[in-house]
């Protein structure tokens, strides 16, 4: 089928939807549409069983409601496509691209017609009647994907890119997501029972609620995942400030809400490699707390208890530490840079936020070859720390007590 003809049938579907006389819907079933340009096609509810869009350009198109059953995707361009409740099962999505697609409540579930040749297979068995296995999304992008819903089980997404998806209640179990990388993707109540989540990279993700029967983790990158059972001090109303906060760094502010845990008492919590970015935690209680690679751009710890904390190659550009407890605190590699202000145009403005420690109480804490470069630490009690290899180049040290403190090979002002 050529360029002209396609548009001919895409007129009339449109006719159709809007049940306008010479409307006819899309019959495309198993016919051959390789390579072809239909950048914003309006296909919905179009019937496309055993088509071939391999190749094609699919870019903002409405596949919404289409029967895609065993339709062969491979390497379609389908960015910003909205293919809700599309019924795409045995479909061969291999190195297809579906950045910011919606694919909310797709049925990607496996099965093909006994004659097609698509490598998801339908096997017949004594008992039961059919067994599907499931689809294959191997290489695919599915960066920023809304897949709310949809149905994966058994689907192999190995080496797929969900970075920044939504899958909240999508059904995953018995799924191959071998290498996957699911960062800052949002995963609440989603179903991993039985999943291969073999050197998966969920960080930071959200897996609130999620179902982990019989899934292997430890092969997993869960720096920074909310989940249940990660470690002590998460009551349920934590863990939903936290999945909120998520959600609010994830959409850039649009949704969910900042984390408040102001003066709330968080003593001993393991929140390691969390993105507390912008969270308010000032006068909290975070004594002897895991916060190692915790990222906290420009958060307010101000008067917070850190004692005992384990601050280890945490990100605490533009933080605020003022007149905070980190006595014996392990601050080790942490970083103190400044953030860049940007104007209402997003355009830098030249001019830069420090990290600001005034006032606080750092006794006897290892800040061993930590960078506060810029930083403010006027005040600051730094009695008896090790300061070995310590960068404090344009840092701001008045009246700062450095007795006892091991300076060896630190960067001075």
């Amino acid at each position: 089928m050529n360029q002209d003809e396609i548009k001919n049938i895409i007129e009339k579907h449109k006719l159709w939807l809007e049940k306008k006389g010479g409307g006819v819907r899309a019959n495309l079933n198993d016919k051959d549409l390789s390579g072809l340009q239909l950048k914003g096609a309006v296909l919905q509810s179009a019937m496309l069983t055993g088509c071939n869009l391999s190749g094609c350009d699919l870019e903002e198109a409405d596949l919404s409601y289409a029967d895609m059953f065993v339709a062969n995707l491979e390497g379609a361009n389908l960015k910003n496509a909205n293919l809700m409740r599309a019924d795409m099962r045995g479909a061969n999505l291999q190195q297809c691209d579906f950045s910011f697609a919606n694919l909310k409540e797709v049925d990607f579930r496996g099965g093909s017609l006994m004659s097609s040749s698509s490598s998801s297979q339908m096997t017949a068995t004594k008992k039961g009647g059919s067994q599907f296995s499931g689809a294959n999304l191997e290489k695919s992008k599915m960066v920023s994907c809304i897949l709310v819903g949809a149905q994966l089980s058994g689907a192999n997404l190995t080496d797929v890119d969900l970075n920044r998806a939504n899958l909240d209640g999508a059904n995953l179990s018995k799924a191959v997501l071998k290498n996957v990388n699911f960062n800052l993707t949002s995963m609440r109540g989603v179903d991993l029972s039985g999943a291969d989540v073999e050197n998966a990279n969920m960080k930071h993700a959200d897996l609130d609620g999620a179902i982990l029967t019989d899934t292997d983790l430890r092969s997993v990158d869960l720096t920074g995942a909310n989940y249940e059972g990660r470690g002590s001090g998460f009551s349920a109303d934590v863990r939903k400030i936290l999945s909120d906060h998520m959600t609010w760094i994830r959409e850039s502010g649009a949704r969910g809400s900042r984390a408040v845990l102001k003066n709330a008492d968080l003593k001993g919590i393991d929140l390691s490699g969390f993105n507390l970015s912008g969270a308010d935690l000032s006068n909290t209680n975070l004594e002897g707390a895991n916060l190692s690679e915790t990222v906290m751009v420009m958060t307010n710890v101000a008067e917070a208890n850190l004692s005992e904390a384990d601050l280890t190659e945490a990100v605490l550009d533009g933080v605020s530490l003022q007149k905070a407890k980190l006595v014996n605190a392990n601050l080790q590699k942490a970083e103190f840079g400044q953030v860049e202000i940007k104007g209402p145009d997003s355009k830098p403005t030249g001019r830069f936020w420090p990290a600001n420690l005034a006032g606080s109480d750092l006794t006897g804490a290892n800040l061993s070859e930590a960078n506060f470069s810029g930083a403010d630490l006027t005040d600051c009690n730094l009695q008896n720390t090790d300061l070995a290899g310590t960068n404090f180049e344009k840092a701001k040290l008045e009246g700062c007590n450095f007795d006892g403190a091991n300076k060896q090979d630190a960067l001075s002002a």
